[in-house]
């Protein structure tokens, strides 16, 4: 049995950083592995952070969800945040327009 090596302690925050970037962007796994190449599997091990991803791969990744490679590697760097889809600020704008009894019975 070929033991390996455990990843680099970066990649605990390389992962959490490409599933959240991801998940912003309204990709799934099985949609982000098909993209660059890979196997689902793939991109939930590296999500976990248990898993060591290329240089390359990552540039395929970032290039893949339209962000700059810093968005997945720097740990400084702002997380993007998901803009809401416009059909939610009409939803929300109807729902303040509401009463306090009418909200209490949409919610």
């Amino acid at each position: 049995m070929v033991s390996r090596r455990p990843p680099h302690p970066h990649f605990a925050v390389v992962g959490p950083r490409v599933q959240c970037v991801r998940k912003t962007a309204g990709w799934t796994q099985e949609g982000l592995a098909s993209a660059i190449g890979v196997s689902t599997r793939t991109i939930s091990n590296l999500e976990c952070g248990t898993f060591a991803v290329s240089l390359e791969r990552l540039f395929d990744i970032a290039a893949a969800l339209k962000v700059r490679l810093g968005a997945l590697v720097d740990a400084e760097s702002p997380l993007p945040v998901a803009s809401p889809p416009p059909e939610t600020a009409e939803i929300l704008q109807y729902y303040l327009r509401l009463s306090d009894a009418d909200r209490a019975l949409a919610v």
